[in-house]
C-alpha cells in the first residue's frame, strides 16, 4: 500500500474528511439460560467521526464555488450507512480516515466528543 502524508490530503469538493469513530458495543451480554458472553465485534463500519478537514465546496452551474456550510473541523458527524469511502491512511491520531458527502450527513452533534 503506497504511504500518503496526511498533511497533503484535502477533500474535493463538497466532502468532508473524517475520522471514524469506532462503534463500541455492550462489554458483555447474558443469554436466556444466564451465561455471560463476551462482546461481539460489529460487521457494519460506524457512521460517526470527527471532521478533520473540509472540501472547497460545491462548483455551481455559473462555475462559482458554493463553500461547505453548517460545518466546522473537529465538529462530530453521522452519515447515511455505507456511504463514507475509506481512505488507506491513518490520521496522526492513528485513527481511520473516510471521505464523505456533504449531503450524506444527517446529523452534526458538533464539537463534543
Amino acid at each position: 500500500m503506497p504511504t500518503f502524508d496526511f498533511h497533503k490530503i484535502h477533500p474535493v469538493g463538497n466532502r468532508l474528511l473524517v475520522e471514524i469513530i469506532p462503534t463500541e458495543q455492550a462489554a458483555k451480554t447474558i443469554s436466556p439460560s444466564g451465561i455471560e458472553l463476551p462482546a461481539q465485534k460489529s460487521t457494519k463500519p460506524s457512521n460517526m467521526g470527527r471532521i478533520v478537514k473540509l472540501g472547497d465546496g460545491r462548483t455551481l452551474a455559473d462555475g462559482t464555488v458554493a463553500p461547505v456550510k453548517g460545518f466546522a473541523v473537529g465538529d462530530v458527524v453521522m452519515w447515511l450507512d455505507y456511504t463514507e469511502k475509506l481512505l488507506p491512511v491513518q490520521s496522526p491520531t492513528g485513527a481511520a480516515l473516510a471521505t464523505v458527502w456533504v449531503d450524506d450527513v444527517y446529523v452534526n452533534v458538533g464539537a463534543v466528543l
